[in-house]
Formats: C-alpha cells, structure tokens, sequence
C-alpha cells in the first residue's frame, strides 16, 4: 500500500473517530431541545419565553424599541420577576427608545463594556430565562425586526455549557455597565423655542406648543408634528404603531395643525434629523386648546 492511500486511509479513520465521539456526546445530552424561529413568526414566540419566567430575565439586546414587549416585561416585574436589561449604545441614541415606559423594578444598564481597546458596539441580542433557557439571534426588539426584516432565533433548553458562557458573559458586560439614569425636568417647557428644548436632550420633560405643521411619510406611516419651520425646529415623531392607536381613538392626526398641545417624553437628538421627541404612547399627549 503506497504512503498516499496510507494517509487518505488514516485521515477517514480519524474524521470517524471524531464522527462517532460527537454522536456520543450528543446522544448523552438527550435534555437538550433546539428550536429555531425565523421572521416573521419571532415576535410571539419571544413573548411566549418571557411570559413563561418564573425567577429571573437577564437580556442583552442592542436596539430595543418595541413598547408590545416592554408592556409583557413590566408584568413580569410587577408578578416580582427580577429583570435585568443591558442595552447597547448606537450614536444616535436610539437604542432604547422605550426607557420611559419600562417599569422601574427593571434594572437597565447600558454599553459601555468592550472586551476589546477599540469604539466597537455591543451588538448581542440575547435572553437568559430562569438561567437554564437561552433566546438567542439575529432579532433586534424593533417593530423594523418583526414587519419588514429577515431574522432568527433560536431557543435553546438545557444545554447547560453554552448557557454558562452566555451567563458568564452578561455577568461580565453588566458589572462593566453603565447605570441608566433618567433624569425629569421639573416645570413647563416652551415647545415653540428650540433653545429651551436643545438644553434637555436625554431628559424627561412635560413641554407644551403649538403644533405649526404636520408631516407625513406615504413610505412608513410616520407622522411629523413640528413645532416650526420644518428641518429648523423641535419635532415629535409618531411611528406607524402610535400613529394607528391615535388615529383610533382620537381620530386625524393633520387635526393637530394649530393647536397648542402637551407632552411627556424624553428629548432625543439625532444628527441626521435634528431634536425629537419619539412618542411611544399616544396618551402622552394632550390637546389643551384650539
């Protein structure tokens, strides 16, 4: 037998060997289950996992904006499911346009937390459930992630080595985070004067003006109301899912054109758009006059 055949024979005994050991390992770990999920049926699914917690939801999630599951964690929290939230840093701030709706018995830390000496971004996207169940993916919590985007997870229970690492990971990214504080503007801010409005970016205010002009993309059912020259002044931003409830319940939003309105919500700048406020909850807003 030539030394070519010896090596090609050695090597298919070798990838056997490392064939059978696997298969032996796997057929050990008969606890564990995979699942996987792709868009758009992630969403439900998601949910589901969080509604089944019984003591603790760790999640590391970059972009998290979609209100449908704040509202199922807040009842988690309030049933006394300890929660922790990492959220990442986009530079825009985006990344948690929720804040003000998640139940202050959440803890939220935000990025901050590189492994590496670099400007890099904590991109994961995944949960922890009663630290024995692991959700994880390419899904961001965005209604973006569930309407219009092709995503993954996968749901994985029992696999007590890979939910180890994920556990010690988070551990790591959280000890290294940021506290999120969030921080309420007492008083009455003049919506109309983009001057007051610039000194409470990243704050909570109550802000009251009248509504100048009213925008609207065909394109993503976003609605502008600004509050003066369009491009040049405070706006509020009302996406598709608020503008709908709105619209139910109080009807036209282009009604809004002329009339002196109130406001709670968390001033927001973005380089690209300018200073905003996102409205997660068409209740946050009050009509006061005509």
């Amino acid at each position: 037998m030539n030394k070519s055949i010896i090596k090609k024979y050695s090597l298919f005994l070798l990838f056997l060997i490392i064939l059978l050991t696997s298969c032996e390992q796997f057929n050990n770990s008969k606890n564990i289950n995979i699942a996987s999920y792709f868009s758009p049926n992630i969403k439900d699914v998601l949910i589901g996992e969080i509604k089944k917690a019984k003591s603790t939801i760790d999640i590391a999630i970059y972009v998290f904006t979609d209100k449908d599951i704040v509202d199922v964690l807040n009842k988690k929290a309030d049933d006394g499911i300890k929660i922790r939230i990492l959220f990442g840093k986009t530079a825009d701030n985006f990344s948690s346009s929720v804040d003000e709706s998640i139940n202050k018995k959440i803890e939220k830390r935000r990025d901050g937390i590189h492994k590496f000496d670099s400007d890099g971004i904590m991109h994961n996207k995944f949960m922890i459930v009663d630290k024995k169940v692991l959700v994880a993916g390419s899904y961001n919590w965005t209604y973006s992630a569930n309407r219009k985007n092709n995503e993954n997870i996968m749901i994985i229970n029992n696999a007590q080595g890979t939910l180890k690492s994920f556990q010690n990971e988070f551990n790591r990214m959280w000890e290294k985070g940021k506290i999120i504080k969030v921080i309420v503007i007492e008083g009455i801010i003049d919506l109309n004067k983009l001057s007051e409005v610039k000194k409470h970016v990243g704050s909570y205010i109550t802000g009251e003006g009248i509504v100048k002009s009213v925008g609207y993309s065909k394109r993503s059912g976003t609605y502008y109301l600004n509050f003066g020259a369009r491009g040049k002044s405070f706006t509020i931003v009302m996406f598709k899912r608020v503008s709908s409830k709105y619209k139910s319940n109080r009807g036209s939003i282009f009604n809004l054109k002329g009339k002196r309105i109130r406001c709670k919500a968390k001033v927001k700048y973005f380089k690209k758009y300018g200073y905003e406020i996102i409205l997660n909850d068409y209740k946050n807003l009050e009509i006061l006059s005509d």
